[in-house]
């Protein structure tokens, strides 16, 4: 009987440690869930950040390039107009409020035109001699 009693009161001091230990390591478990979760949610809105940091980005770029096709386009139709060729449709010049519609409107236009090289002016450059040895190479005996 007294065997039975100690090896029920050890069983419950067992029982007991380790429910203590169990809820210790669901509580630790809890704390490095919403650890994690708080990360992808950082993780996540980093990205969010980037993305749209990258995307203003890529717009400023696009409008600046736009800018210089319109500068480079209002020098071309002032160079055709001196010329006595009629100059192109005028592009705006204001790029900061350029909208997408005039973006698209513009890269077609720009990009059905065909591009002509400038020709030499003067005459025509003299065709180079063949080139012709002065002195035949000599051969040994």
């Amino acid at each position: 009987m007294y065997i039975k009693a100690l090896l029920k009161k050890t069983a419950e001091e067992i029982v007991k440690r380790y429910d203590s230990r169990i809820l210790t390591l669901e509580t630790q478990l809890q704390m490095a869930q919403q650890e994690v979760l708080e990360g992808h949610r950082r993780r996540q809105h980093l990205e969010d950040e980037l993305r749209r940091t990258l995307l203003k980005g890529i717009s400023a770029m696009n409008l600046e390039a736009l800018s210089i096709f319109q500068t480079s386009a209002s020098t071309d139709s002032a160079k055709a107009g001196q010329c006595g060729l009629q100059p192109p449709v005028p592009a705006n010049s204001s790029s900061a409020n350029v909208s997408a519609a005039a973006m698209s409107q513009f890269a077609v236009s720009s990009m059905s035109t065909t591009f002509d090289p400038p020709q030499p002016r003067g005459p025509a450059p003299r065709p180079t001699p063949p080139l012709v040895e002065k002195h035949p190479a000599r051969r040994l005996p």
